[in-house]
């Protein structure tokens, strides 16, 4: 499925937040903070996992298998949090190919490394924005 623009749009935010959430094999769910989530087409997401090899084992999990991984992203802005989940297949890790190598050169400038790539295929979209932010006394 294609992402719509607004949603890219989101995703390109720097200052929106991104997180994996994947359930591991005792129905626990994760849920990680993604720092650098590129989408270079609109059917692709690309992301990396520097320091977690316990996710990575779950995605692969999830690719084998071909269960669903979904990534949250969201933003306040104003009194209105746009959010959405964008929810995923696992379609594999690259190490090496066009997709790494963009990613590499973006992370080698801020001096990280780099074992591969994840690359997501999205399936659905969900709107779970909100109309007005809840406070608290």
């Amino acid at each position: 499925m294609l992402i719509p623009d607004s949603v890219l749009e989101l995703l390109r935010d720097r200052d929106a937040i991104k997180r994996l959430a994947t359930i591991a094999r005792d129905g626990t769910m994760s849920l990680v903070k993604i720092k650098t989530l590129k989408a270079p087409e609109p059917n692709v997401l690309v992301f990396a996992l520097t320091n977690a090899r316990h996710l990575d084992k779950e995605l692969v999990r999830h690719m084998d298998a071909g269960r669903l991984v979904s990534i949250l992203c969201s933003l306040a802005r104003g009194d209105r949090e746009v959010a959405f989940q964008i929810v995923c297949s696992v379609r594999e890790f690259q190490t090496a190919g066009p997709l790494y190598d963009k990613f590499l050169d973006e992370l080698q400038a801020r001096s990280v490394d780099l074992e591969g790539v994840w690359v997501l295929e999205p399936v659905e979209v969900i709107d779970r924005s909100t109309s007005n932010l809840e406070t608290t006394s």
